[in-house]
């Protein structure tokens, strides 16, 4: 799985975790707590639309993040060279449990030793791909990797339901016409972690929406982010107000980030490209801006 994606969903999964009601939808808690009764009572800290994290006491967790690929050789092709990228540093365990390239490894901690109390899990089932941790305050054990394998498995079962497929790829505040024009692939892998929160990406460039919604302060915090950003600010008429567009930033990766509120909620949605964005390209992320004000339920 394409690295930017995973450190999306991450934090999108955060703020599902902070907004969302404790449900997972593609886990039933009651297998995680019989399949790694170590843990157990584990508690639902975050969930969503395959993405889910939980708890089970100090130190201990687990959760996953899945996308959804263009094809299942494409899923299986890009576990793949994650595999090769990660493996080339790191010590990789085979995980078929999660299909043919599925693997997990564990950091290396400062003295070059990996932290067996941590491990990380990548793989797939059909076109949806899937990444995991699992947390514990001992040493993981092959039984409790392996059946943190087959928890992320059974959590992928949408890929084989084509009807349960296609409704996990739809973003209502995506316009897909304006998602080609910045992402002109055949091959887009999307995400939706939860109800307020989208990612689609293609080869190294992703579109990343997030609406957090009963914020009392969000419109001092989009002022604040427009000042401290370091980047080219550009105000929008036709959005709710505070609202800016950042792009030409000082530091971090190429991007244009427009910041809005409508209808209470607070939008953050980005374009993040491998070189800086043309003014074509930020008219077109201000087109989807304007889309999404607009289909927010």
């Amino acid at each position: 799985m394409k690295a930017h994606v995973l450190i999306s969903l991450g934090l999108l999964v955060c703020s599902v975790t902070a907004s969302a009601a404790q449900k997972c939808s593609s886990l039933d808690l009651a297998k995680l707590n019989k399949a790694i009764p170590l843990a157990a009572p584990w508690r639902t800290s975050g969930g969503g639309n395959g993405s889910c994290s939980f708890e089970g006491g100090s130190g201990i967790s687990f959760g996953f993040s899945q996308t959804i690929d263009a094809s299942a050789d494409k899923a299986e092709a890009s576990v793949g060279d994650s595999k090769k990228i990660i493996g080339a540093d790191n010590r990789i365990s085979e995980e078929t449990t999660i299909g043919k390239n599925g693997f997990s490894y564990s950091v290396k901690l400062p003295s070059c030793v990996p932290n067996d109390k941590s491990v990380f899990l990548f793989g797939h089932r059909g076109s949806v791909e899937i990444s995991g941790y699992l947390n514990l305050q001992k040493a993981v054990t092959p039984a409790q990797r392996e059946a943190a394998a087959q928890l992320m498995f059974d959590s992928m079962k949408i890929a084989d339901n084509s009807k349960a497929l296609a409704k996990a790829e739809k973003c209502p505040y995506f316009d897909m016409a304006l998602i080609q024009q910045l992402l002109p692939s055949d091959d887009l892998s999307i995400a939706v972690p939860g109800p307020d929160s989208c990612v689609v990406s293609a080869g190294s460039s992703a579109v990343i929406i997030s609406v957090t919604r009963g914020t009392n302060n969000a419109a001092q915090a989009i002022g604040n982010m427009l000042k401290d950003s370091g980047c080219t600010v550009d105000q929008l008429p036709r959005l709710g107000k505070p609202n800016g567009t950042m792009y030409a930033c000082k530091g971090g990766n190429p991007r244009a980030q427009i910041l809005f509120m409508a209808k209470g909620g607070f939008f953050d949605l980005s374009f993040v490209p491998t070189q800086e964005p043309t003014a074509e390209q930020r008219a077109t992320l201000i087109e989807l801006a304007e889309y999404a004000a607009a289909h927010q339920k």
